[in-house]
């Protein structure tokens, strides 16, 4: 795949079709399919699709960096185990401050 340098326009290689992992061939051969382990033309893990269109009879192939796609996932992973942790540790608190108050009434008093 050559790319432009503004990044606009990408235009396919023959040598890149029969490489694995590249989505490129499927959409060009009238296929629509998704891939959720390919690789770019870069070296990237990347998600990719691909669709045919029958009109134009192209082969169009949508990809975008796993790292990218899957960002919010990783956000919100983050953001729960943190929650997690802090209520953890505020129910340990908690816990160990009532069981104390409940000790403290139970044992005599030596004075």
């Amino acid at each position: 795949m050559q790319v432009s340098p503004s990044g606009i326009f990408a235009s396919a290689t023959n040598d890149l079709q029969g490489r694995p992992g590249f989505p490129f061939h499927p959409g060009v051969a009238e296929k629509e399919e998704l891939f959720t382990e390919a690789v770019d033309y870069s070296g990237h893990a990347v998600v990719a699709v691909t669709r045919y269109i029958d009109q134009t009879d192209w082969g169009l192939v949508v990809q975008m960096r796993k790292s990218e796609a899957y960002a919010p996932v990783v956000r919100l992973r983050t953001w729960l185990l943190l929650r997690i942790g802090v209520s953890s540790l505020a129910l340990i608190a908690a816990s160990l401050f009532i069981a104390r108050s409940i000790t403290r009434q139970s044992r005599p008093d030596r004075h």
